[in-house]
């Protein structure tokens, strides 16, 4: 697979002399194993906190990468792409600070601007809409904005490579509950209620993580191959 926003982060990879691949879950570490194959890379996982952040980043840097890649899946934050899709944004956005990082992919050649969020908010849908508003952002997820002020800290040059793994917006949160899905929410303690999610956002959420993983799977095996 080379979209040609893959093809034009290709490019960039391949003036990287080793390059740190970070992932944060199973999901991504399991799409992210064809870089395994390859010298070019070295893979690691972290969790999603900063502390672990940036003792994986500090892990390889001591271990001569000089461009980081954050891998991982992303937040839909409009109905641009669809579950699966494949973002390489030029533009990382730490909601908490208000503070922006450019990306590895940003290059006269490359006509788009994609902004990634990274917030804490990802299950409130109001904030979700909100932020989009706010940044003009495609997705948001968790982490890629310790990546990049590590990074920045440390002369480093970065990326992020994200497949949409949730489109849960406008259509899904308007969608009409079950009479047995409103039943269950309205007992639960209030402090839950945002957290609970139908057996069919369960099962829409199954499948758009799926089709996120393939995705990633794909992608790294184009750059494992080809950086």
């Amino acid at each position: 697979m080379r979209t040609e926003p893959l093809q034009q982060l290709l490019d960039a990879l391949k003036d990287a002399n080793l390059i740190g691949v970070l992932v944060f879950d199973a999901r991504a570490e399991q799409s992210a194993l064809p870089f395994r194959k390859s010298p070019r890379f070295m893979l690691l996982r972290a969790e999603r906190n900063e502390a672990s952040v940036f003792a994986a980043a500090e892990a390889l840097q001591a271990g001569g990468c000089d461009l980081i890649l954050a891998w991982g899946t992303a937040d839909a934050l409009g109905d641009h792409y669809p579950a699966g899709a494949l973002i390489v944004p030029t533009r990382v956005v730490d909601t908490a600070a208000d503070e922006a990082f450019e990306t590895v992919a940003t290059t006269s050649r490359r006509t788009d601007r994609v902004v990634l969020l990274s917030t804490s908010n990802l299950h409130d849908l109001s904030v979700k809409r909100r932020l989009a508003m706010r940044y003009q952002a495609a997705a948001a997820d968790t982490e890629s904005a310790t990546v990049a002020r590590f990074s920045s800290w440390n002369g480093l040059r970065f990326a992020v490579v994200c497949s949409i793994a949730d489109t849960a917006m406008e259509v899904w949160a308007e969608r009409r509950p079950s009479r047995l899905h409103t039943t269950i929410k309205h007992w639960l303690p209030e402090s839950w209620q945002p957290w609970f999610v139908s057996p069919a956002n369960i099962r829409r959420r199954w499948k758009e993580q799926n089709r996120a993983r393939k995705q990633l799977t794909e992608a790294a095996q184009s750059l494992a191959n080809h950086a």
